[in-house]
């Protein structure tokens, strides 16, 4: 990572502490991206899935096989690769029928 990289990073995650200090001072949540539902196999990963899917303007397909990509290793191990696998020959169906 280079010194530009880091210090956007860095200012990104300043910006964010802000953000949830601003909603749980004034009674109101924790934001989705600082907790998981249902496990912990997201929440140990340096980046989340959403936020990769998000940030790249990915689709419903290509985003879930990202994602069983991102937990196979910390939750559904093989099964996961599988999953991923099936979202991804979707998506060639789709783009071949193009």
């Amino acid at each position: 990572m280079d010194f530009d990289q880091e210090a956007e990073q860095q200012k990104n995650e300043e910006l964010r502490r802000q953000l949830d200090a601003m909603c749980i001072g004034k009674g109101g949540f924790v934001r989705a991206d600082h907790h998981q539902v249902g496990g912990s196999h997201y929440s140990k990963k340096a980046i989340q899935p959403w936020a990769v899917i998000e940030s790249n303007g990915m689709g419903f397909f290509d985003g879930n096989a990202l994602k069983y990509l991102m937990r196979y290793r910390d939750k559904g191990g093989v099964e996961d690769l599988k999953k991923a696998i099936h979202y991804i020959e979707k998506l060639i169906e789709m783009e071949q029928a193009k």
